[in-house]
């Protein structure tokens, strides 16, 4: 691997040409072996839990990288890089959608950096950002609101952790229902990154504006920014990656439906044009749909299941989300669970079927337990009845 990289691009041609080698073991190719092979693998390490572990490619490579990795450092007793090493683990465990395995190797991370030796909180930043985002995927407030808390406190003084707690900050405020307190803190990860290179934190800075602008009632603001980022992001090259696409196109769909539902009883010809692009969004989607992440795979069912509602088939948007509620691994938490029982109880409401209220009921008590405000509103679903009232004109 070169000893600076420029680009993305780069990175990846030598992690695949390194891959292809075969290697039983990596040590760096000049200096000491602690130094530069510590400086080396965090450098490998790190890219893992910034990049790779959001693209297609990971389930492929990434086990293969960090065996080599941890190889290195158990071989050296560097307890802070196989902190990292165990931290990327986990996280390619979250992204198969087995959180319990994730959380086990979050533990044994915490208790390798726990072990006396000369370390920076770099590690332990990671781990607690990577930690806060498992909860948020779970559900889980209190537990993210546990790890924010270590970023914003006792890493404070790192810039790293510092981004990862805006982020963090963001996601809790956007399930509460806060869309101020999370204009904020994504405002503070828009402002410190690079405005030369796209980058994987500039992705979910993406995405987190367009779930803001669904929360404050501004799908055609999501909509026309999201056009601007696709073209930008084709030019840069960044959008040839497939997970990088599906991102954005997830984003989009969810902006649409939005939308459609805002402009149903209006002009028709709008309508048709919101909905061809819908349609292109899910066929897309289709493609490049990678089944070992569970809750990607959920949200694309969720939203496919929403396109046919807007076409006027609801039977066919029950039958997908009953398909996807039929797999126990297809729903691993109990935030995906409630968001599939108040989508289907939306679905039944619309066929006038029995159950509608019991569901929408077991959903409501889901959220309330879990301190989320309807989090379905941020993925183009209608605004609940509970959420609504009735006020006189202003005239």
């Amino acid at each position: 691997m070169p000893e600076r990289m420029t680009s993305v691009r780069d990175m990846l041609a030598s992690l695949e040409r390194c891959v292809a080698l075969e290697p039983k073991l990596l040590l760096p190719n000049r200096g000491m072996i602690r130094e530069w092979g510590g400086f080396t693998l965090q450098r490998g390490a790190r890219f893992l839990n910034n990049f790779l572990s959001n693209a297609t490619s990971v389930m492929k490579e990434a086990p293969a990288l960090l065996d080599a990795a941890e190889a290195v450092y158990e071989a050296l007793e560097d307890q802070e890089h196989m902190t990292l090493v165990l931290v990327a683990r986990a996280r390619l465990e979250q992204m198969r959608g087995v959180p319990k395995k994730a959380t086990e190797l979050y533990k044994e991370a915490d208790r390798r950096w726990r072990i006396p030796t000369n370390h920076t909180r770099l590690a332990r930043a990671s781990l607690d950002a990577s930690r806060g985002m498992l909860a948020i995927e779970l559900g889980r407030l209190d537990l993210a609101n546990r790890w924010l808390e270590a970023l914003f406190h006792e890493e404070r003084h790192l810039e790293p952790a510092r981004f990862a707690g805006h982020k963090l900050a963001a996601e809790v405020a956007l399930l509460q229902g806060r869309p101020n307190a999370a204009q904020y803190h994504i405002e503070q990860v828009h402002a410190r990154l690079s405005q030369r290179t796209a980058s994987n934190l500039e992705l979910w800075t993406i995405s987190a504006r367009t779930r803001h602008n669904l929360a404050a009632g501004r799908p055609e603001v999501a909509i026309g920014q999201l056009e601007v980022h696709f073209e930008r992001l084709r030019d840069q090259g960044f959008l040839k990656f497939p997970t990088v696409e599906a991102t954005l196109l997830r984003a989009f769909g969810w902006a649409l439906a939005s939308q459609l539902q805002r402009e149903w009883m209006f002009d028709a010809a709008r309508r048709r044009e919101l909905m061809r692009k819908l349609q292109a969004a899910t066929r897309r989607l289709a493609k490049l749909a990678t089944p070992e992440q569970t809750v990607e795979r959920a949200q694309f069912e969720r939203l496919k299941a929403r396109q046919e509602c807007l076409q006027g088939r609801p039977r066919r948007a029950l039958k997908i989300l009953d398909e996807a509620i039929a797999d126990p691994e297809h729903i691993p938490g109990a935030l995906e669970q409630a968001k599939f029982a108040e989508a289907r109880s939306i679905v039944l409401e619309a066929l006038e079927r029995e159950g509608a209220s019991d569901l929408s009921e077991q959903a409501n008590k889901m959220y309330d337990l879990l301190g989320i405000c309807s989090p379905l509103i941020l993925e183009g679903w209608p605004i609940p009845a509970r959420m609504c009232a009735l006020t006189p004109d202003a005239g």
